[in-house]
């Protein structure tokens, strides 16, 4: 048997630290992935409960609905005067304002529904889905 004896392998060059850097790096894409996860599932479920309960108040929505037309229309004719602070409410919320050309509200959804694709995707079929099997 041949022993050798006083001999160093360098640090960082070794197998060993290569194989813990490919660790750490599997281990970072993994805890970015359950974080990916839980998002989906978290707003998947809120999708499902959002239809749901669509599905099941649909009478009281389409009451608040006729409501909101008429509130605009009696603005509309300058009868009533509906003001929303949005800067307060966004302060409020701890959201920052989009700096878009497109700053209806209706945009600013759908730049953020572009930036988190895969969220949105899975609210829309939670949303399906719980229109689905509302009672």
């Amino acid at each position: 048997m041949l022993m050798v004896e006083n001999q160093r392998i360098p640090s960082g060059s070794g197998w060993m630290d290569s194989g813990k850097e490919k660790m750490g790096t599997l281990f970072g894409k993994l805890r970015e992935s359950k974080d990916t996860f839980f998002d989906i599932a978290l707003y998947g479920g809120f999708g499902f409960l959002m239809g749901y309960l669509v599905k099941k108040f649909s009478a009281y929505l389409i009451i608040l609905a006729i409501f909101i037309v008429v509130i605009f229309a009696l603005q509309q004719f300058e009868i009533l005067f509906v003001a929303v602070n949005w800067a307060k409410i966004q302060t409020f919320l701890g959201v920052e304002p989009n700096a878009s050309a497109d700053a209806t509200l209706l945009g600013m959804y759908w730049d953020w529904m572009k930036a988190n694709v895969l969220i949105s995707v899975s609210f829309i079929i939670g949303f399906l889905l719980g229109l689905k099997f509302g009672a």
